[in-house]
């Protein structure tokens, strides 16, 4: 199991794989957690060089982005882990502006449920 970590922890885990990670244990007889896949995921992004965030963005220019990270982010069922996945977005991912206003109200959303 440790080795399957190991290998999720570098970039062959990204929003085009994942849902591929997400069905893996089936492949190897082994229970890995969704929630840690889908968290790595996330972290992942950081280390992506098309993501920039320098200045300000007045457009909403990353859409297909967030709905990406979204839907990555549904996948995580523990509500500590996706407001913390969402936290990172928020912090380390997404530039200045409007893309970062649009996942506040997301973010809202999920800690009133």
């Amino acid at each position: 199991m440790w080795a399957c970590l190991n290998i999720l922890s570098g970039p062959e885990l990204s929003l085009s794989t994942y849902k591929l990670w997400l069905e893996a244990p089936a492949w190897f007889n082994v229970i890995l957690n969704k929630d840690l896949i889908c968290t790595i995921t996330i972290n992942n992004l950081k280390k992506n060089e098309e993501i920039s965030r320098s200045g300000w963005e007045v457009n909403f220019t990353k859409k297909k982005l967030m709905e990406q990270i979204m839907e990555c982010i549904g996948h995580i069922r523990s509500l500590a882990m996706s407001t913390t996945a969402l936290y990172f977005v928020v912090n380390h991912v997404l530039p200045q502006g409007k893309c970062k206003w649009n996942i506040t109200s997301v973010f809202q959303k999920i800690l009133q449920h």
